[in-house]
């Protein structure tokens, strides 16, 4: 492993759909930047991608840093334009989400100072 998460481990997964070649249905070999805009055209999603946003979906901050000060958005191919926008969002969406946490602590207070100002 690389010092990081399973998230950063699944974007790297990701990444090998991005550069290696595949077959098209006339047997042509497309790679890179060809495959990933061929592959949405006839609707089929990078595989890595969804596991990514699986991990997302279950709970794995998209905010951390690797041993290597990454975080998994940094380690996103750049061809990759879905993924990369999908784990922006994610990581906006954690930090609103902490954002209402802390709200709602400072707005909520404790239960035994509300009860003495009555």
């Amino acid at each position: 492993m690389n010092g990081g998460t399973p998230l950063h481990s699944a974007v790297e997964y990701a990444n090998t759909f991005a550069s290696a070649p595949v077959r098209t249905a006339g047997g042509t070999a497309i790679a890179g930047a060809q495959q990933h805009n061929t592959a949405e055209a006839e609707g089929q999603q990078n595989p890595g991608n969804a596991i990514v946003e699986i991990l997302v979906d279950a709970g794995c901050d998209p905010r951390i840093r690797n041993k290597g000060k990454m975080k998994a958005v940094d380690l996103v191919d750049p061809r990759n334009e879905a993924l990369r926008a999908f784990l922006r969002k994610a990581e906006i969406m954690v930090e609103m989400e902490a954002d209402m946490g802390d709200v709602a602590e400072d707005e909520g207070g404790s239960g035994p100072e509300s009860d003495n100002e009555i």
